[in-house]
């Protein structure tokens, strides 16, 4: 198998300077949004995140049974479980489900600062990309193409800048 690859260099008359000028042309930018493509995207978002909300919610319907039963035993309420037997303290009360994992969830990381800082710099770099996206998306739908060179290069680090406050 041989690949061979020909180039043939052409001289141009234009400066250097100008030419990624052609790219940055009006009609270069003057291409429609596909809004029902965005909407489409959206609501499958809201589709899965309800059909992820459905599954967590049956997944745990028993263990939120289990502490309301718990609870009502707290209260002197007593209540009867899946066959129809009364519960007695022992069962009810006993760590099943997602109160096995109680102390692992709400204890600290062992480098939280590490952690905090990294966690911080993440959500500046989510602020950082959302900010430039926007200043892209509304620079043509006011009429304003970018053309000048460097342009969103400044608009990055002046977004950079702004989002250090996260």
């Amino acid at each position: 198998l041989t690949f061979s690859l020909h180039v043939q260099w052409e001289t141009t008359t234009d400066e250097f300077h100008s030419r990624f000028d052609r790219y940055l042309d009006h009609e270069f930018f003057k291409h429609p949004i596909h809004w029902f493509s965005v909407f489409n995207s959206f609501m499958m978002v809201l589709f899965l995140m309800g059909l992820v909300a459905l599954i967590l919610l049956r997944t745990l319907k028993k263990d939120y049974a289990r502490y309301g039963i718990v609870s009502d035993l707290e209260d002197g309420i007593h209540d009867v479980d899946e066959e129809g037997k009364p519960l007695t303290g022992d069962k009810a009360s006993e760590d099943a489900g997602w109160k096995q994992v109680h102390g692992d969830v709400f204890r600290a990381p062992s480098y939280l600062p590490l952690f905090a800082a990294l966690l911080g710099t993440g959500w500046q770099l989510v602020v950082l990309t959302l900010g430039v996206i926007l200043f892209a998306v509304l620079g043509p739908m006011h009429g304003q193409v970018h053309e000048e060179r460097g342009e969103l290069l400044h608009a990055v680090i002046a977004c950079y800048s702004l989002s250090s406050i996260v």
